[in-house]
């Protein structure tokens, strides 16, 4: 499954962050990347005015069952996004 969080915004550019996640073995990892990486998938892109991020974290499966997404050194973990009246 792959998924966009809005939630979750990169930390170096502010668009969202793109993950995807198969496995269901707790302690699992997967790359997770900022939505303006150069390898995400783009219909709208326009060369001329394309922004590029090369932020890249990790999303790892806890003991829960919970997806927790991180910093690429696994030590800190991504705050969500909060944006006024949403939760």
């Amino acid at each position: 499954m792959r998924d966009v969080e809005e939630r979750y915004r990169c930390p170096a550019c502010g668009a969202a962050i793109i993950w995807a996640h198969n496995n269901s073995r707790r302690g699992s990892v997967s790359e997770i990347k900022c939505a303006n990486n150069m390898t995400s998938s783009r219909v709208d892109w326009i060369p001329e005015t394309a922004y590029i991020c090369d932020w890249k974290g990790v999303a790892v499966r806890r003991r829960n069952g919970q997806v927790e997404l991180y910093y690429m050194n696994a030590q800190r973990r991504l705050r969500p996004f909060k944006t006024r009246g949403k939760e």
